[in-house]
C-alpha cells in the first residue's frame, strides 16, 4: 500500500469507528452437535454451484468520507460458490481488497469450492471498485462485516429450505483477505476490538497489518501468510503470531496477480498449498500439513517459513 493510503487509513479510523459500534463484537460459538464432514477432496472433485445474496445489517451503519455515500445500514451483496454435494462443508469467507471486487477471485474460490469448501466473498460498501464513495479507512468495519456474513451463512444452513440448507458446518470456519482484506483478516481474527471466535484458520495473501481500536493479541489460530519477496508486510504478523504459523514467499516481487483471475505463473502452486491448509485446519487433516511444507517450497519458486 502506498505511504498516503495508510495515512488516510489511520486518519480517519477514529471517525469510522465512531460511526459504528459494531466493530467491537466478538461472536462465540454455540455449542452444538455437528455433523460428520465428507472427506477431505482435491480441487475439481465437486461440481461447483453459484448464486449471490444480499445481506443488510441494520445494526450498523455505513459513513463515506465525503458524507455522500452515507447510509443508516451495511449491505452487503455476497457472491457464494458452493460444492454440490451432501454437506455440511467447512465454511471460507473471503475479503476483497482496495479497488477489488468478489468477482476479481473467481478461479481461486472455484477452485475451493470444488474442494469441498462454501466460499462466501461480500462486497465491501466503501473499498470496492464498485463504490463512487471509496473510503480507505472503512477497513475498521469490514471484521464486522466479515462476522455479519458468517451469521447469515449459518442462518441460511439451518433453514430446512433452500440451495444452502445444510450446506455449512459452522464449527470449521476460515477467513482470508488479499491486500486491504488481508487487514480485515487479521482484524476478525486476532484483534481484540473485533475479534470472531468462530474463526478456526486464517489465510492473509499480500495483506497489510493495520490499527483497530483494540490491541492485536494473536491467540493460537493457524495463519498461512503469502506474499511476493518485494512485499515487506508479512514478516511483522508472522513474527508477532503464536503458532501454527506458515509464511509462504513467492520468489519475486508480486502483489494482487497471483490470487486474482490474473494469469500468473503462481496461480496453481497458490491453489495446491492453499487447499493443503484449507484441509489441515478446517478438515482437521493434519496429513496435510506435510503436504504443504513440501508443495510450498519450489526451489527458485517460493519458500516457507513454519512453527507448528
Amino acid at each position: 500500500m502506498r505511504r498516503g493510503i495508510l495515512v488516510v487509513a489511520i486518519a480517519v479510523i477514529a471517525a469510522s469507528c465512531n460511526g459504528s459500534d459494531g466493530d467491537n463484537r466478538t461472536r462465540t460459538r454455540p455449542s452444538s452437535t455437528t455433523r460428520t464432514l465428507p472427506p477431505a477432496a482435491r480441487p475439481g472433485t465437486y461440481n461447483v454451484a453459484e448464486l449471490t445474496e444480499t445481506f443488510v445489517d441494520t445494526s450498523r451503519s455505513t459513513e463515506s468520507a465525503n458524507g455522500q455515500g452515507n447510509a443508516p445500514t451495511r449491505t452487503l451483496v455476497t457472491v457464494i460458490r458452493y460444492p454440490q454435494g451432501d454437506g455440511p462443508f467447512p465454511l471460507i469467507v473471503l475479503a476483497h481488497g482496495r479497488t477489488g471486487n468478489p468477482n476479481k477471485f473467481t478461479q481461486l474460490t472455484t477452485a475451493w469450492a470444488s474442494a469441498g469448501f462454501v466460499v462466501a466473498a461480500p462486497l465491501f460498501p466503501l473499498t470496492s471498485n464498485q463504490t463512487a464513495f471509496e473510503t480507505d479507512g472503512d477497513y475498521v468495519n469490514q471484521p464486522a462485516d466479515v462476522s455479519f456474513v458468517i451469521d447469515q451463512l449459518v442462518a441460511r444452513s439451518d433453514d430446512s429450505v433452500g440451495p444452502l440448507a445444510g450446506r455449512v458446518d459452522e464449527e470449521h470456519i476460515g477467513v482470508t483477505g488479499l491486500s486491504l482484506g488481508g487487514a480485515t483478516v487479521y482484524g476478525v481474527a486476532f484483534d481484540s476490538c473485533c475479534r470472531d471466535h468462530r474463526v478456526d484458520a486464517a489465510l492473509v495473501m499480500a495483506g497489510y497489518l493495520l490499527p483497530y481500536d483494540g490491541a492485536y493479541e494473536f491467540p493460537s489460530v493457524p495463519l498461512l501468510i503469502i506474499n511476493g519477496n518485494g512485499d515487506p508486510y508479512g514478516r511483522e504478523p508472522f513474527e508477532m503470531a503464536s503458532p501454527p504459523k506458515y509464511l509462504m514467499t513467492l520468489d519475486r516481487p508480486t502483489h494482487s496477480p497471483p490470487f486474482e483471475d490474473t494469469p500468473d505463473p503462481a496461480d496453481e502452486l497458490v491453489v495446491t498449498v492453499t487447499v493443503d491448509y484449507w484441509h489441515a485446519y478446517l478438515y482437521e487433516r493434519r496429513a496435510a500439513l506435510d503436504a504443504l511444507s513440501t508443495d510450498a517450497m519450489v526451489p527458485g519458486v517460493a519458500t516457507l517459513e513454519q512453527q507448528r
